[in-house]
């Protein structure tokens, strides 16, 4: 059976089983030679947001990082295992070293079968983009003869949900990604570069690791969850619109996949399915997917209401588990956080509300806080 999305049950981390997953999704996708053509060197762009524990759903899982490319080996390829992680991990060698081990490649992916990239050297190259038009990229992705977008199914406190799209942002090296948020602000503009950057790198194949995936307020300081799917598909897009369907996302509050689908990049209606797509009962999304600035289409009274974003959205607040440690003022793209008394401040006269140092703390220090009108006006969307 031929399909553009394939869908597999998968019920733990075993190397075999999900590779015979994976050998059977690439077949039902049409084969490595439709997928990749005449390309041999793949970069598995895959989620090490920070040296995190595989059993904390913060980072793709190794097992599924090496069986896919086990796989990928058996059938001629030579894919290495790439990413950049977040602003709190310094993007240098050993720092790569650390994530690594932290988050369980060098056990399972390190060895001549599957090499993990080391080098941190990038190139800025134009693009024809929406809404950039110049891209900051790792030289081993722009070396690479094709991409591979291995992601980890979780929520996202900005974007909502991150997944194959979601995933290419990281092709941008290390603190840099820190400027992409300062310059854009608003999430509709974030959401456009998004797609300008997998459009670029244009990703052969997107495989979502969502045998464990992050609900609540991901991308790091969510909950796991045993979902038990594997996804695959070559369309970055569809492949992220089944993941929102099984976690039950909307489409109207996957800001990324509305531009997309606004630009013409995917239509609902090409999804060919192999597989069944049964909603996960009770994944909680992000506090931020169920609130008024979690509307990609706001009504005009939200529009009249786009003066109040400061009071309408919700804050970044930092609480007591605080230690001072910093990575929560070196993620903030806007320089609003300082560290004051073994303890961080923030500067709300100069929060964007991108939620970077909630995403990168490593203490879970960093909690989402509602203002009374916030409430109000989530209730009134409700009706909306």
């Amino acid at each position: 059976m031929s399909a553009n999305v394939v869908i597999e049950p998968c019920a733990d981390y075993e190397l075999e089983p999900i590779r015979a997953l994976m050998r059977n999704g690439l077949k039902a996708l049409g084969g490595v030679p439709a997928l990749f053509g005449e390309a041999r060197r793949v970069a598995v762009k895959v989620n090490l947001l920070a040296p995190a524990k595989p059993e904390k759903a913060v980072t793709t899982h190794p097992c599924v990082a090496r069986a896919l490319c086990l796989e990928l080996r058996a059938q001629g390829l030579e894919p290495f295992i790439v990413d950049s992680p977040g602003a709190g991990t310094p993007f240098t060698e050993a720092g790569l070293k650390r994530t690594y081990r932290e988050c369980g490649y060098a056990d399972w992916c390190g060895d001549l079968d599957v090499p993990l990239n080391l080098r941190t050297d990038a190139g800025s190259v134009s693009i024809q983009g929406a809404r950039i038009k110049r891209l900051d990229v790792l030289n081993p992705i722009l070396e690479a003869d094709a991409v591979i977008s291995l992601a980890k199914g979780k929520t996202h406190g900005f974007t909502h949900v991150t997944g194959a799209v979601k995933n290419m942002f990281g092709v941008v090296p290390g603190i840099l990604k820190a400027g992409y948020h300062a310059k854009l602000r608003k999430l509709e503009h974030f959401a456009e570069m998004l797609v300008d950057v997998a459009e670029f790198v244009a990703p052969r194949l997107a495989v979502i690791d969502a045998v464990t995936c992050m609900q609540g307020n991901g991308p790091s300081a969510g909950e796991p969850v045993r979902v038990g799917r594997l996804l695959m598909a070559a369309n970055v897009y569809l492949c992220d619109k089944v993941f929102g369907d099984l976690i039950g996302l909307d489409l109207a509050q996957n800001p990324v996949l509305s531009r997309a689908r606004r630009r013409g990049c995917f239509a609902p209606a090409d999804l060919s399915l192999m597989g069944r797509c049964t909603p996960h009962e009770g994944f909680a999304l992000p506090e931020t997917a169920v609130t008024p600035e979690g509307f990609v289409n706001p009504s005009l009274l939200f529009r009249l209401l786009q003066p109040l974003f400061r009071h309408v959205t919700l804050r970044p607040a930092i609480t007591e588990y605080c230690v001072g440690c910093g990575v929560c003022a070196k993620s903030c793209p806007v320089q609003a956080i300082a560290i004051v008394d073994q303890k961080a401040r923030i500067d709300y006269s100069k929060c964007i509300r991108c939620y970077c140092c909630h995403e990168m703390c490593p203490h879970r220090a960093v909690r989402f806080k509602k203002s009374v009108l916030h409430r109000l006006l989530a209730r009134l969307a409700r009706h909306v």
